[in-house]
């Protein structure tokens, strides 16, 4: 009887230094590694530093931490948010290749276990896939960005990536599919800016709106060309709005990233129209003519997404932010190269300087009557 009272004595006493051996090294279900409450706040401290580095633009100073942080820390429970601070800082950099190379490799590694991670780097190696060009993984990660829809924010799932969308399928000529993402995608910001007017001050909701419109008119003319020109544009009018949109709220630092944004596509779409190769195979003369009618149509086109800005823009002076007038300032410059390039055209050009002029004159008459 002695010795059965000490056996459940024993194992009573066993049971409870396995339960406090269990609690004290519970692991993560999602990676398997030890959770410490302390570790996890120091690690977690540490790792906001470093993406504090990368937030300030100082992307090598950033990635040489990441890295630093997973040899220090190589079962951390961040383990995989490190590796995709890497990916974003090649991405900062401009080195598309590389960062897409590591945004597959986190995207293989969390898909399952921490599928937050996963999604947001769906969504962010399709803005890599546009920079090298590969359209069809652009819509591709994307709706599968989509697919896990449940682990992104709001603002990326009804508006970052319908607008993203839109332009992918405008480039790819489905202007039917365009059209319905774009209407997603303005939609669901303005009802996303609704239920978040009860939920931030002013100041707060207007930082978040110019990130979020920052981000919806990103659009990469990196691949630019004068066989693509045509459907840049394109898909670029859709979009530029809310590159606008960001830019009248003058919130630092997104709206001046809005602004140079839209100015560098613009300035793209101008040296792409400037160095229009001749055509093969035709009479020099007519080479230069074909060349040069081609130059004038897409100077039009440029002119006419230029007017589409100015009417879009806030009629009210007092509500215009001074990034925005700045912006509108730079535009009319831009505007001025290239009525002056449809001048020096002379007999090629459709439009004589008078007619260009009246056609200004109307579009300012036309402003006017929509501010009245």
């Amino acid at each position: 009887m002695r010795n059965k009272n000490r056996t459940q004595i024993f194992l009573m006493l066993l049971g409870a230094f396995l339960f406090t051996a269990c609690s004290a090294f519970q692991t993560d279900e999602k990676t398997g590694a030890p959770i410490d409450p302390r570790i996890r706040a120091e690690q977690e401290a540490e790792l906001s530093k470093v993406d504090q580095n990368y937030e300030n633009g100082y992307y090598s100073v950033a990635r040489q931490e990441y890295s630093e942080f997973l040899m220090k820390f190589p079962n951390s429970v961040f383990y995989q948010r490190a590796r995709l601070g890497i990916a974003k800082s090649f991405e900062g950099e401009e080195k598309w290749t590389e960062a897409a190379q590591i945004y597959r490799e986190t995207i293989g590694a969390t898909r399952e276990r921490q599928p937050e991670i996963a999604a947001y780097a769906l969504y962010r190696i399709s803005l890599c896939y546009e920079n090298l060009g590969d359209e069809a993984r652009v819509l591709a990660s994307l709706k599968d960005a989509l697919s896990l829809k449940q682990h992104l924010t709001p603002e990326q799932a009804d508006a970052e990536i319908p607008a993203r969308m839109a332009a992918s399928y405008s480039r790819m000529g489905l202007d039917k599919d365009a059209q319905e993402n774009l209407l997603l995608a303005d939609t669901g910001i303005q009802n996303i800016i609704r239920q978040n007017r009860s939920l931030m001050d002013k100041p707060t909701l207007n930082n978040w709106s110019a990130g979020t419109y920052y981000r919806m008119g990103l659009f990469s003319t990196n691949q630019l060309s004068h066989e693509n020109l045509q459907a840049a544009l394109d898909s670029f009018k859709m979009v530029q709005i809310f590159s606008l949109r960001s830019i009248e709220l003058g919130v630092s630092p997104w709206s001046e990233k809005a602004e140079q944004s839209v100015m560098t596509n613009y300035q793209d779409f101008w040296k792409t129209i400037q160095n229009f190769p001749l055509a093969q195979g035709m009479d020099a003369g007519a080479a230069l003519r074909q060349k040069t009618e081609r130059q004038i149509y897409f100077v039009g086109q440029t002119l006419t997404l230029l007017s589409d800005l100015k009417s879009a823009r806030i009629v009210s002076q007092e509500l215009r932010s001074k990034i925005s007038n700045r912006f509108f300032d730079s535009l009319k410059n831009f505007e001025m190269q290239l009525e002056k390039f449809l001048y020096d055209q002379g007999e090629f050009n459709q439009m004589t300087p008078e007619a260009l002029k009246r056609n200004r004159l109307k579009q300012n008459l036309k402003l006017k009557e929509i501010s009245n």
